[in-house]
């Protein structure tokens, strides 16, 4: 199921992004790995924490963060195109997930920039201090920034006042973090 997430997180950032903008999401690709790859071979990949994601934004920043005192880095198995980073956050009692991305070189300029635009038209809240360019599309809550040619996602998943007090908030403290890294 993990590797399901993190397959289509860039499918279903610009589509919960998109909402009734009309624009269309991105076709996703997995390298020609994940499930046709493992069943051609007839082996599963096992999940495995992402150490990428690991140096990115430790657990305990991500509680500090949230809120959320159980969340931490899950194991994932998904296959990444070139210059898209997705690592996603998963807090069993809440039933609450953070994917957070990174988008570099082709990553930047195709999906991140898509995001973006889509973010625009969503009449998304600007906001400030936070990279080079910064918005908040509170009905998908997810929050893209900039800075430089990087760009970040942090997208909150059942992000209803019970798990995430202040959910812009919690993203824009994510946020730091990773632009601090990118």
């Amino acid at each position: 199921m993990r590797r399901h997430i993190i397959r289509w997180a860039p499918v279903a950032l610009i589509a919960l992004l998109a909402g009734c903008s009309g624009a269309a999401p991105a076709p996703a690709t997995n390298n020609g790995q994940g499930d046709a790859g493992a069943a051609a071979s007839g082996v599963a990949a096992s999940p495995v924490i992402d150490s990428d994601c690991a140096s990115m934004i430790t657990d305990a920043q991500m509680r500090k963060a949230t809120g959320l005192k159980d969340i931490a880095l899950a194991a994932s198995s998904g296959q990444e195109k070139q210059g898209e980073q997705f690592c996603p956050f998963t807090s069993p009692t809440y039933n609450a997930t953070v994917i957070v991305a990174v988008f570099k070189g082709g990553g930047f300029d195709t999906t991140y920039t898509d995001m973006e635009k889509t973010a625009t038209t969503q009449n998304a809240q600007k906001v400030t201090g936070l990279g080079d360019a910064a918005q908040w599309v509170g009905p998908t809550t997810t929050l893209v920034a900039r800075k430089g040619q990087a760009g970040i996602s942090v997208m909150l998943q059942n992000a209803n006042k019970t798990n995430f007090k202040d959910p812009k908030a919690a993203a824009t403290a994510v946020a730091k973090l990773l632009l601090a890294k990118v």
